[in-house]
Formats: structure tokens, sequence, C-alpha cells
């Protein structure tokens, strides 16, 4: 079946009520793709697809509370969007738990177990699922899964738990890229660098003035992110591609020019005030 007339896409965020996830949403809607968005609850899918389709009122988006730790959840989720649209071409999976950045001995067994589930066996969840998915539809499709600070081994007080799972995601995706080489169905990695959030609002709080300076230089709103990476999803050809918004040079290049040191996403956050909500609360959130 194919997609209704208009979108050319049929794309799948996870967790993207909120964050990255929800900017990522609406640049896919924006190039008129079809959107599935997904989060924890009822009430958040809601009111994402209001918010969406307030900015783009013909657009084709539904969505479905889904829990991607459990595995009956996606499936639904994959259920849905090809019950509506037809089929899945893009499947991200972006969901995702920051916790707290604090010593791993104050951390509880829930805690630990939240974190290693949503994102870790929410990605593996995710892959499975789309996986089988794209092969019964018989079409080529795609699916990216989400890195984060620890995937390259970078250590941190406070982000054990965060970053295994992350640097766990970097070689589960790297296995099933060469696992499932040869086939219609690519596979690739999203590095989105520092994102504005509540997760970086909390770190910055706590860095050092050495530290805040790195934030403040690499750091970028989840819509500027967002903006660049969907046209390079929407056209990448390559199985194995890692979409990432800052190069090592685009880094180097930000450290030596002192306009990104001063841009002021994170002023707000040394002196709280009402702008707090736009730093870290309306644009990111430790869980999507």
């Amino acid at each position: 079946m194919d997609l209704p007339s208009g979108p050319s896409h049929c794309v799948v965020v996870t967790g993207s009520t909120r964050g990255l996830g929800f900017a990522l949403a609406d640049a896919f809607l924006a190039a008129d793709c079809a959107v599935v968005v997904s989060g924890r609850t009822e009430s958040a899918v809601g009111e994402c697809i209001e918010k969406l389709r307030s900015t783009h009122p013909n657009s084709s988006v539904t969505g479905v509370a889904a829990d991607v730790g459990r595995i009956e959840d996606v499936e639904g989720l994959f259920a849905t969007a090809t019950a509506t649209f037809g089929r899945v071409d893009l499947w991200i999976n972006n969901a995702g738990l920051g916790g707290h950045p604090v010593p791993l001995v104050e951390l509880t067994a829930t805690e630990i177990a939240d974190v290693v589930a949503a994102n870790l066996t929410g990605t593996m969840n995710g892959c499975i699922v789309a996986l089988a998915g794209m092969r019964e539809q018989q079409t080529a499709g795609q699916i990216f899964n989400t890195e984060g600070f620890g995937s390259n081994g970078v250590k941190r007080n406070g982000m054990a738990i965060y970053g295994a799972t992350k640097q766990a995601i970097r070689y589960f995706t790297r296995s099933v890229v060469k696992e499932i080489a040869g086939g219609p169905i690519r596979v690739g990695t999203i590095i989105p660098g520092i994102v504005v959030s509540d997760m970086l609002a909390e770190q910055y709080r706590a860095a050092s003035p050495r530290r805040r300076d790195l934030y403040s230089a690499f750091a970028d709103l989840p819509e500027t992110i967002a903006a660049e990476l969907v046209p390079r999803l929407l056209t990448n050809q390559e199985h194995g591609a890692v979409i990432s918004w800052l190069s090592p040079t685009d880094m180097v290049g930000r450290m030596l020019r002192p306009k990104y040191k001063k841009r002021g996403l994170l002023a707000a956050l040394d002196a709280p005030t009402e702008d707090i909500e736009r730093v870290g609360g309306a644009s990111g959130s430790t869980k999507s």
C-alpha cells in the first residue's frame, strides 16, 4: 500500500514528545514526511501531536504511547505506523533517559534499570521490530540509533550508567550493520552532539568555569540540530552511515572563534530566571 498523496516518507521517531525527538519530528514534517511520534504517556503524545499540527496544519502525523523497554509496545508502534501510512521508510531510535549525574553508589536499582531499559533495551527493541517489519514490507528502509555522551569512551563522574548504555549502543549498532550488510535495509548512527536539555542544564550548573565554556561553545538547540540532520537522513544511501552534527573540524573551529563561546544559549542558567524554561525545560528533557 502506498502512502497517502503528499508525504514522501513515513518516519517513526521514538521519544519524540520533547527535546531532540520533537525537533526531529517537526523537521521531518517540514520536509513533507508523514511522522509517527511516541512517548511514555497518552497525554504527552496528545500534546505533542497538537503542537505539531498547530505548526503544520496540513501534515500527516499520528502518535502512540509506548514504553520502548517493552517490545510489545514497540511492535504496536510499528503496527500503527503501517496501518496509518502503509509502510515505514525511516525508523529513529531516539528515546532515552538521562538519569541524574550522581555517584554510582547513590543510584537505586530502579533508577539504573530505568536508564538501561530506555536507552539500551529500547534501542535493541526498536532495531528488532523495525528490521522484522521492514523485511515483511519487502521495501528498502533505514534505521538510525542515537548515540550520546560516553559512546566514544569519554568518562565523567556521575555518568557511569548513562555512558555505559551509549557506548553499548555504538557496539550494538556496528554489530547490526555487519550482520545485515548486503540487504535492502540500511542501519546507521546519529551523533547529535551536545543538545540543550534538562540533563545539560543540571550538568552545567555543577560544572567548573572551564567546562561551562565548553558547553557554551558546543551546545546547540534541538531545532538547530534537527534542521541540519533531517535532510541528511532522508537522502542517505550509505549502510553504516554516521550522521554527526559537528565534525572534528567544526569543533576546532568553534574553539577558535570567540563568538561561539558567547552565544548565550546557557546564560540563563548562571542566574535562574523565567528563561530557564526555554533553556532546559521547553527544549529538552532527561526523559523522552
